[in-house]
């Protein structure tokens, strides 16, 4: 499989890990098309919010210099300081989330949290003026593209590896890659 970002490795990768909770959640049972894919569309859009949280993100967002001196919380932050945002932080914060470390896209089925919520509870695309122009193409495209990947086709990792044996480890650079490729075999599902 070709990969074109790192983030779409990252969602991939937890794809491969977790295909059996997304295959059950996607096979409801009704005899109304359009009732079955609205609820595999919702969990899909689901399933990429709960990655965007439980994926290894690069620690860091750039805050632009600051123009003037800012109290926040009872400390001054300093003109011309750069302020680093610990989005993977913000991820795993047990305040937020409930069991933060445990992939669950079902937690939103009831939060009204967005990618582009001012509380900044979710920010994988940053925010404000320095907010990732990408977001709109993105917020359309991945949901389809990982909805027509699962739907389409049953993955299994390439020689025989076990998907607990998956390596989820990332080399650090200017974005965060997985250490060891992603090699995966796409076997088609039968409609």
């Amino acid at each position: 499989m070709h990969v074109y970002s790192v983030k779409t490795m990252q969602y991939f990768s937890e794809i491969v890990l977790q295909q059996c909770t997304v295959h059950a959640k996607q096979c409801y049972c009704s005899h109304n098309s359009a009732t079955v894919h609205a609820k595999q569309s919702l969990f899909t859009h689901q399933f990429v919010k709960q990655c965007t949280v439980h994926a290894k993100q690069c620690n860091c967002s750039r805050v632009p210099a600051l123009e003037e001196d800012i109290e926040h919380c009872g400390y001054t932050v300093p003109k011309d300081s750069q302020v680093l945002v610990n989005v993977w932080a913000i991820g795993r914060n047990s305040g937020l989330w409930e069991t933060p470390s445990n992939f669950k896209p079902e937690r939103f089925w009831e939060l009204e949290i967005d990618v582009t919520d001012p509380d900044f509870e979710l920010i994988p695309f940053g925010a404000g003026r320095r907010i990732c122009l990408e977001l709109p193409l993105a917020i359309r495209m991945v949901p389809v593209i990982l909805g027509s990947l699962v739907k389409t086709f049953k993955w299994k990792l390439d020689g025989g590896i076990v998907p607990n044996d998956l390596d989820m480890e990332e080399k650090f650079g200017i974005t965060m890659a997985k250490a060891q490729p992603l090699l995966t075999v796409p076997i088609l599902l039968l409609q």
